[in-house]
């Protein structure tokens, strides 16, 4: 059969991040003798009606969308209606972590099946099934309507138990000049946060003229936390063998001496660390890399100096807050000690990161917010060297269950398309027409809104007054020149010429007040909280100072879902 495979534009930008979930089922799809191609729409940025012409010059039996987040969901919506307008036979399917909308995508567009869960091998059978004329209904782990037009969801997919198993992406589907990334280029992003002392490992002559690419390395997580939106039980990996073989086949093939290894979770505990480590030794892989979705308690200091011995230069961790309350209510099984301490040893190590913060998740408060302001300023964090995003409610998310049971959401489908291709950290700066934000806390919106500005004019003050030398207007001149004016051409291009020059001006009016104010007179938002829904109770940490402890969204959502007599078996 022909098959091909749309990718679609996921954020207002293009990402480095390859399309895996694509490219493993085309690898299956290949692999029993089918014809596949790929459109990326993400990356080409074409209009509609250049991707219905090449759809019609491949004259494909079956056209699939990988929608690996819901934010793609207003795409695949129109692009499904088109496609069946001028291709009526082909049958259209959607797979990844938008499957956790399949009853409101057969509701709302022209697609004919979802395919929930791992797809490699329920593609093969789909495929098979259609090409046949047999009953879908035979196929696990998928979801359509039938002839009466009821939805059906068949018995799920058991999980692939052995990825290597798993044939190498076929990366030749792929224009893949997008994805080998110039190191330097990558650290750009960086360099605005913060990472002022690049490793001198990247300017070794050895390594002039390697690219970087992203890597995936295992499936999965070992954690829920309340804001995630994943469709896969536990965690699976491939074994370092495989792994390895991977890097030095990507090494040979497309001189890559870069590698970042992203996923929800690189490695699930200490002991798979230490593996990793001496595995990469004894293949004497001379490489640099930069490890994503790494939990604090899964390191300590020795395998921290060890990762940056064997190549390492940058470790993302998911720190989310320095409230320990919302951490709790996030689920995420850490504490803020722990945060505080892997975040000193990583500095130590000479390992850079940049702490990731969400602000918002119910039973946020400025209080709360202060905390995690404190927690930045505990670990010495560089200028900007921090992200701040807001919550994003998604299918198949605890959040999302809760924002349905409060009301929050009661039109999935205006929702869904409403959140389509957004970024988090940019929700409560979009045109008031397009507003998709939501105040899943107790506090008035203009409040919440302003959290962020509130974190970052703190940070700020906290960065001039403890690392910038000189006189007010020393300082200022300093901040202005090298931190805020080569910014301006990105602020323009993000937020149109009248809206960033208003942005620009704040921004600057704020860098005058706190650079002469010392700290001393910055306005701090009312900390008197509401939060009479969100259980709060008061006990020591091990150092014995008081703080402030919650329960998991998850149990918050199914006790309020049970008192509103509301059925709990579907909750996530």
């Amino acid at each position: 059969m022909r098959v091909l495979l749309i990718i679609p534009p996921l954020r207002e930008k293009p990402t480095h991040y390859p399309p895996f979930g694509a490219l493993y089922i085309a690898a299956s799809l290949l692999e029993d003798g089918n014809e596949v191609q790929i459109i990326n729409v993400d990356v080409e940025r074409i209009h509609y009606s250049d991707v219905i012409r090449r759809i019609r010059d491949f004259s494909p039996d079956i056209v699939g969308f990988s929608g690996i987040v819901s934010t793609a969901y207003k795409y695949i919506k129109d692009m499904s209606v088109l496609i069946k307008e001028n291709l009526p036979i082909s049958k259209l399917i959607v797979g990844g972590s938008i499957s956790a909308a399949s009853e409101i995508i057969l509701q709302n567009t022209k697609i004919d099946v979802v395919v929930k869960g791992e797809g490699e091998i329920t593609i093969k059978e789909l495929s098979s099934v259609l090409k046949d004329g047999g009953g879908l209904n035979t196929v696990k782990g998928i979801t359509f309507r039938d002839e009466e037009n009821k939805i059906v969801a068949t018995m799920p997919r058991e999980q692939i138990k052995n990825l290597d198993d798993l044939s190498y992406p076929p990366y030749e589907l792929l224009d893949m000049k997008h994805y080998l990334i110039d190191p330097f280029d990558y650290i750009k992003h960086f360099t605005q946060n913060g990472y002022d002392e690049i490793d001198p490992r990247f300017y070794e002559p050895h390594r002039k003229g390697k690219k970087l690419m992203v890597i995936h390395t295992v499936r999965g997580c070992t954690h829920r936390c309340t804001f995630c939106q994943r469709h896969m039980h536990g965690i699976r990996m491939h074994s370092l063998n495989y792994l390895f073989n991977y890097v030095e086949y990507l090494i040979e093939k497309y001189n890559v001496g870069f590698f970042s290894f992203g996923a929800e979770l690189f490695l699930p505990g200490k002991k798979f660390y230490w593996e990793f480590i001496e595995a990469l030794k004894k293949r004497k892989l001379d490489i640099l890399f930069y490890i994503t979705g790494a939990r604090v308690n899964t390191v300590d200091k020795d395998i921290l100096y060890a990762l940056k011995d064997a190549g390492c230069w940058m470790i993302e961790y998911g720190f989310e807050s320095g409230s320990q309350k919302m951490l709790d209510i996030m689920e995420k099984g850490t504490t803020v000690e722990q945060n505080i301490q892997v975040a000193r040893w990583t500095k130590e190590a000479k390992l850079f990161t940049v702490p990731a913060i969400i602000l918002g998740m119910p039973g946020e408060t400025t209080a709360t917010v202060r905390e995690s302001i404190d927690f930045l300023k505990k670990i010495d964090v560089g200028w900007h060297q921090f992200m701040v995003n807001y919550p994003l409610a998604l299918p198949g998310s605890p959040l999302y269950d809760y924002a349905k049971v409060k009301g929050y959401i009661t039109n999935d489908d205006e929702y869904l398309e409403s959140v389509s291709n957004i970024n988090a950290s940019l929700l409560v700066h979009r045109d008031e027409e397009k507003d998709c934000f939501i105040n899943y806390t107790e506090e008035p919106d203009e409040v919440v809104k302003d959290w962020q500005n509130l974190l970052i004019n703190e940070m700020e003050m906290y960065y001039i007054k403890h690392k910038v030398k000189g006189s007010f207007i020393l300082k200022f001149i300093k901040v202005m020149i090298f931190r805020h004016l080569r910014k301006i051409p990105r602020i323009l291009r993000r937020e149109g010429v009248i809206k960033g020059a208003k942005h620009i001006y704040k921004r600057v009016r704020g860098v005058l007040f706190i650079s002469g104010s010392g700290g001393k007179k910055v306005k701090k938002q009312n900390d008197n909280s509401k939060g009479e829904l969100i259980p709060e109770k008061k006990e020591p940490n091990k150092d014995g100072i008081e703080i402030t402890r919650s329960v998991s969204l998850r149990k918050i959502t199914r006790t309020l879902a049970s008192e509103m007599g509301l059925d709990t078996s579907k909750l996530n």
